[in-house]
């Protein structure tokens, strides 16, 4: 899976090098999976070399919340055989919570519940739903670079990194900042994974897979999209607030 990630990300920036302007042309890109827990992914000028990195963490989460909601009947309830499928109980806050496939090898994650589906039909969809989050956060992080986002520090000194989970913000003005160049990278990744995804043939195979012939491929590619894509800001929102809880708890907003 990681390799197909990094085969993914390569093939698109250099589907895009005719469309860069000169200067960014001879500049390598490397793309790194770092071997943290933390749910994170970011964009660097390192060195003249852009650098986009995905967090663990953050493949985890991804895998393990589609994962996770599949494996409860009231989701997509008619994908399946959905009555193999037992709702949790005692849901913290409401909401579903991302699970991680992966757990550490101490007594307490051993004791911890993973939530899978039970129904083959359903897992497939799930993978299908994680697979396209994992293209839209690599397009998004390819969005910073090909947009010039990282040419900002060295202009203004600022923003050094381009973190989804904001550790690189060092001012309120550079909060702002960062606002708009996560939603114009946003816009990048939308309008490059949506045409993707909802493209007939690929529509077609994806209804085909998961055995929804009731469905017309269009409106079920449109849906699983708008599904991932609210997962996956959720997430990130998530992160965010927890990184600004141990960035005030630290009292240190300027290191990483």
């Amino acid at each position: 899976m990681v390799g197909e990630l990094l085969e993914e990300g390569r093939v698109l920036h250099e589907l895009l090098t005719d469309h860069m302007r000169p200067q960014w042309r001879q500049r390598p890109l490397e793309i790194l999976i770092v071997d943290n827990a933390s749910l994170d992914a970011r964009a660097a000028d390192h060195a003249g070399c852009d650098c986009m990195y995905t967090f663990r963490g953050a493949l985890e989460n991804i895998y393990g919340t589609m994962l996770g909601l599949l494996s409860t009947p009231t989701f997509f309830p008619a994908i399946g055989e959905v009555k193999n499928e037992v709702r949790p109980q005692n849901l913290p806050g409401g909401r579903f919570p991302p699970v991680p496939l992966l757990r550490n090898l101490s007594d307490a994650d051993r004791r911890r519940r993973l939530f899978l589906p039970n129904d083959q039909t359903r897992v497939t969809l799930a993978r299908i739903l994680a697979g396209l989050a994992l293209e839209f956060l690599i397009f998004h992080e390819i969005g910073h670079i090909v947009g010039g986002h990282l040419e900002l520090p060295r202009n203004s000194r600022r923003l050094s990194t381009i973190a989804e989970t904001q550790y690189a913000i060092n001012t309120p003005d550079d909060s702002v900042l960062q606002h708009v160049l996560e939603c114009d990278a946003d816009a990048f990744a939308c309008d490059v994974t949506f045409s993707l995804h909802t493209h007939e043939k690929t529509a077609v195979r994806m209804r085909d897979l998961v055995k929804a012939a009731e469905w017309q491929s269009k409106d079920f590619a449109l849906l699983t999209y708008l599904l991932t894509l609210r997962s996956v800001m959720q997430l990130l929102r998530d992160g965010q607030a927890a990184s600004s809880r141990q960035i005030t708890a630290s009292g240190n907003l300027g290191k990483l």
